[in-house]
C-alpha cells in the first residue's frame, strides 16, 4: 500500500508541482491551502507524512506543526518544511517546532523525492 502524504501549501502551482514529485515515486497525496484546512485533514484521515509551507493565510506552518505535534497520534509522524524562509532564524525555529527536514524553495526534484525515501521507506 502506498504511503499517504499531506502537502499545505497557500500556494495551487506551488500544489501542483510539489504534487507531481511526490506522486511521480508512487506515493498517495492529499493537499491542503492553509494549516487549519491541513488540521482539518489530520482528524479526517490517516497521513505518513506531512510537507508544509510556512507563510500562508488562517495559520501559518510553525503553528501547524507545533498543534500536529500535541497529536499524539502524529506526534512522530516525518513532517518536512518547504519554504522561501532561508534565513538560519526561520530553519532553527522550525526544528523547534517538530519539523524533520527543512527545505527552501525552489526544491530540486531529486531532493524532495530522496528526503521522502530516507524518511517513509523501510529499508
Amino acid at each position: 500500500m502506498a504511503k499517504k502524504i499531506l502537502l499545505i501549501d497557500d500556494s495551487e502551482m506551488v500544489l501542483q508541482i510539489l504534487g507531481a514529485m511526490i506522486e511521480d515515486v508512487g506515493y498517495e497525496l492529499e493537499t491542503a491551502s492553509d494549516g487549519m484546512q491541513g488540521l482539518e485533514e489530520l482528524g479526517e484521515n490517516d497521513y505518513d507524512c506531512l510537507i508544509t509551507d510556512l507563510n500562508m493565510p488562517v495559520m501559518d506552518g510553525y503553528t501547524f506543526i507545533k498543534k500536529v505535534r500535541e497529536i499524539e497520534k502524529y506526534s512522530d509522524t516525518p513532517i518536512i518544511i518547504v519554504t522561501t524562509e532561508k534565513e538560519a532564524s526561520d530553519k532553527e525555529r522550525g526544528f523547534e517546532v517538530g519539523a524533520d527536514i527543512y527545505l527552501v524553495k525552489p526544491v530540486q526534484k531529486e531532493e524532495l523525492q530522496e528526503k521522502l525515501k530516507m524518511l517513509l521507506d523501510e529499508s
